[in-house]
């Protein structure tokens, strides 16, 4: 027969034993629980993660095409108001140019200028012309000259209306005008031809004429004198006849503005 003291040893051993089996059970229990719930929450919570962050970056790329987009636009309308300003400038300083050249062939010779544009030309095999915006009303004249570029003789007005002129081209075969050769003072008259060309006439052939010379008006014909009428182009004795064969190069065939000047 037992004694007491072994029967209470015995009940605290089982006891002891029942507590550790509960408390390892319920340990147990919590880990496979928590490995369980994450094991199942684990793959999609990881997909919805990466869906999550492909769409913020799919916002912020958007966000920034579009920052660049507005950018560039921005930008581009920069560059052309930049651009439209540096030819208003450059036209303003082309215009400023034009007029102080005028200006100072118009003091030097003590004539007065009037600005005009060309708004209309006829250059065919019979007339050379162009129309002018400024006539009477500005007191424009017959036989008064037009210029560009400083001393360019481009024509003489013909024609006078209200408010515009006509004007032959000193190509015109119907205009002469008395011009010489500073270099050598050989004088002569130049005309126009059919195809456009411009010719010397009345020089002898003992003159020396030689190609590259310039070609200004006399002052013998009512006009300003050393206006700029072009250079020689080809010049030959011609063997059965008094005078040379002479051709100019018109100066006015540079003019590349329909900006003119009557010389008053």
């Amino acid at each position: 027969m037992s004694s007491p003291s072994n029967f209470l040893k015995k009940i605290l051993i089982s006891l002891a034993v029942v507590l550790f089996l509960v408390a390892f059970n319920n340990y147990w229990s919590n880990q496979w629980l928590k490995g369980s719930v994450l094991s199942f929450f684990k793959k999609p919570m990881g997909a919805s993660y990466y869906f999550l962050n492909q769409a913020e970056q799919r916002v912020v790329s958007w966000f920034s095409t579009g920052n660049l987009l507005k950018e560039n636009e921005a930008l581009k309308s920069e560059k052309h108001a930049l651009v439209s300003a540096r030819l208003k400038i450059s036209e303003l300083e082309k215009e400023n140019n034009f007029l102080r050249k005028e200006l100072g062939v118009a003091k030097r010779k003590n004539l007065e200028v009037i600005l005009a544009k060309i708004f209309s030309q006829q250059i065919d095999g019979r007339t050379h012309t162009v129309l002018i915006d400024v006539g009477a009303d500005e007191e424009v004249k017959r036989d008064m000259p037009i210029v560009f570029d400083g001393e360019v003789i481009l024509g003489v007005i013909q024609e006078v209306y209200a408010n515009s002129s006509l004007v032959y081209l000193i190509t015109d075969p119907r205009l002469n005008l008395s011009v010489k050769i500073p270099e050598s003072e050989v004088m002569g008259r130049i005309k126009g031809s059919l195809t456009g060309g411009l010719s010397l006439e009345l020089v002898a052939n003992q003159e020396k004429v030689q190609p590259g010379q310039l070609v200004v008006t006399s002052g013998l014909d009512g006009l300003p004198d050393a206006l700029i009428v072009g250079k020689i182009k080809t010049a030959r004795t011609d063997r059965g006849g008094l005078f040379q064969k002479i051709e100019i190069e018109p100066e006015f065939k540079n003019l590349t503005s329909n900006k003119v000047f009557v010389l008053k």
